[in-house]
């Protein structure tokens, strides 16, 4: 608990208002009529004062209130041991790949479960598992958050040195390509297997990209294809000028000029003047009219802002790169939904979509739960912007598994994982703070509070019926 905290301070020195309310006791005298009929006139009327105080449970209670505010203002906790400073140490495997792995692995993880390792499912939450799961086939979930950005998630959550063995994909398509710094003493044994060199042509937008894949390398040869040269009417509809349209059409032209597209772009502020458009771009948390698309032309696509509750968040954006970094775009709001329909396009660490595809009428909707705006995200200041929306814009690439970054999945490089295993381990004196966790306590200082509160007010209302009466 913070009792030095500044707000907490101010509002514990209201207690001299309780204070000052008991010791300044002023009472109206009152006059005995006594002798001569010369002593009925209108007599002069005394005070008296007294700087005791009369009331001794109703001044401490009024004190101990304020009291019991002031510290629910400085964030009251418990701080109890971490259960995991008990533990030997963790094994993480993916729930979808446990089945397999413990079949492969079999002797290890025994052996580490008998030292007293506990096995962990490594996604988000990181979940305990037990050794009958591993009798079981788990569904393949949808692709989530990539292994190097769940290590930094657990080395937020995990002490120093505390001892990890992770079961996992070392390929770099799998896992990300930048190492983040740990301090737990991490070992990674790899799970995937090492294939042949692989060569494979590729065609993305107006190239075709010759791969040649190999464990250690990856080489593509670069062959240009022919450029489409029709025009594609874009059309930006916005109730009023913002920023965000600004951001757009900037991105637009960037498109058009790197991939030699003819585009036209015309701003809207009624939807009877989306009707000749290819593309269209929703920018307002308007819903779309009822006979909206029927009114579109064949085939043409709508990028929309979805509608829902507005959340602040510090996350990123994972956009399908093959990849999660610190380079990757920052969230700072999203827009958070129930049910999200569609296949997820962009997503953030946690998994959540954050723009969407979906079939809709015979038309190609995508919905963003975010802003092309940067007090919702920086992407807009970023090179990734005009390549996440490559796809959109250009039918060429539209299909593609990655949605405008080109990814091979037949990719065989693997990350380097001395940099992880030599990091800093920490040492074996483990502080407080990252040995134990802080649980909160306003809720029981928030139910002691009501009840002096209410307490207050019955003293309170007995003592001026009792000086009603005197």
């Amino acid at each position: 608990m913070q009792l030095l905290f500044p707000i907490g301070l101010f509002a514990l020195s209201s207690l001299i208002v309780p204070i000052l309310i008991h010791l300044w006791n002023v009472k109206q005298g009152k006059t005995l009529r006594i002798g001569s009929i010369a002593l009925l006139g209108e007599s002069s009327k005394l005070n008296s004062k007294s700087l005791k105080i009369h009331d001794w449970p109703l001044f401490l209670i009024r004190c101990l209130l304020i009291v019991v505010l002031s510290i629910i203002l400085c964030y009251p906790f418990l701080l109890k041991r971490n259960e995991i400073s008990n533990e030997k140490g963790w094994v993480l495997i993916s729930r979808a790949n446990l089945k397999q792995v413990y079949k492969d692995n079999k002797g290890s993880i025994d052996s580490l479960i008998a030292k007293g390792y506990k096995l962990h499912n490594f996604e988000f939450g990181f979940e305990k598992l037990k050794l009958k799961d591993t009798v079981n086939a788990f569904p393949v979930d949808t692709p989530g958050i990539r292994t190097l950005s769940l290590l930094k998630q657990l080395n937020s959550v995990l002490i120093k040195g505390f001892p990890v063995v992770l079961y996992a994909d070392k390929r770099l398509n799998q896992a990300g390509q930048t190492l983040p710094p740990l301090g737990i003493d991490l070992t990674w044994n790899a799970t995937n297997s090492l294939g042949k060199q692989i060569n494979r042509a590729v065609k993305y937008g107006s190239r075709t990209y010759i791969a040649t894949l190999s464990p250690d390398y990856m080489r593509f040869d670069v062959q240009e294809n022919t450029i489409n040269s029709e025009l594609t009417n874009i059309s930006i509809f916005q109730e009023s000028e913002s920023i965000d349209s600004k951001y757009l059409v900037s991105a637009l032209r960037s498109i058009a000029s790197y991939r030699n597209y003819k585009i036209a772009i015309k701003y809207a502020t009624r939807p009877f003047q989306l009707r000749d458009a290819d593309l269209v771009f929703w920018l307002s948390s308007r819903a779309l009219p009822d006979n909206f698309f029927e009114t579109l032309e064949k085939d043409a696509k709508v990028l929309m802002y979805a509608q829902g509750k507005v959340i602040n968040l510090n996350s990123f954006l994972n956009l399908q790169t093959g990849s999660q970094s610190d380079a990757d775009p920052r969230l700072y709001k999203r827009v958070v939904a129930d049910k999200y329909s569609g296949t997820a396009i962009w997503s953030d660490y946690q998994g959540s979509p954050v723009l969407t595809k979906e079939s809709f009428r015979g038309h190609e909707l995508y919905k963003l739960y975010s802003r092309f705006n940067q007090s919702w995200t920086n992407l807009v200041w970023q090179d990734q912007f005009v390549r996440s929306l490559v796809p959109i814009v250009s039918p060429e690439v539209s299909a593609y598994d990655d949605f405008g970054y080109l990814n091979i999945s037949e990719d065989q490089r693997l990350i380097n994982t001395n940099e992880i295993l030599k990091s800093e381990r920490g040492n074996d004196k483990k502080i407080i703070q990252e040995s134990s966790v802080k649980e909160p306590l306003n809720h029981i200082f928030w139910i002691l509070g009501f009840c002096l509160f209410c307490l207050e007010r019955y003293i309170s209302y007995r003592t001026s019926r009792r000086v009603a009466h005197e």
